[in-house]
């Protein structure tokens, strides 16, 4: 084998390296803007799940959508989801249960996300806005934080 052989398969070699190199790059990187694209549907999915749990006065469903880790100093005491519920079918009582729901994303980064909703009621002479926060969790689910105020104080 000559020195020219050797630096051909040296070249070749080096090609062949590049190339894969390359191509695992192109493969994160497309599979990092996948995983971005499945968790802004996922928000979205969750977003929509609210409104429709406003709409057809499923709040257990809701509910189970909160994350019940306390937050100091607003939420620091244990989620209790019944009184949330109670709390929302009083007030679906005193205003009527929402006819129409609809909403605006706010902020959002790989970790959280601040949406607004706007719920008109029959009781209500316009429509009432409410913020939800959701927090990313690691199983890669959106959680409504407890800082999120449903009623008029953070559940």
């Amino acid at each position: 084998m000559s020195i020219g052989d050797t630096l051909d398969r040296y070249r070749a070699s080096l090609l062949l390296a590049l190339a894969l190199l390359l191509l695992g790059t192109a493969a994160a990187y497309g599979a990092t803007q996948l995983q971005g694209a499945i968790s802004r549907q996922m928000r979205a999915d969750a977003a929509s799940a609210i409104c429709a749990s406003f709409q057809n006065q499923e709040y257990d469903a809701l509910a189970e959508m909160v994350d019940p880790a306390p937050i100091t100093p607003v939420a620091a005491q244990t989620f209790n989801r019944k009184t949330l519920i109670a709390q929302l079918q009083s007030i679906d009582q005193h205003q009527g249960r929402v006819s129409a729901c609809s909403w605006h994303l706010l902020q959002a980064d790989d970790e959280s996300a601040t949406y607004v909703f706007s719920l008109s009621r029959p009781q209500t002479p316009v429509p009432i806005g409410m913020l939800v926060i959701f927090r990313h969790e690691p199983t890669g689910d959106w959680r409504i934080s407890r800082r999120s105020p449903f009623t008029s104080a953070p559940v």
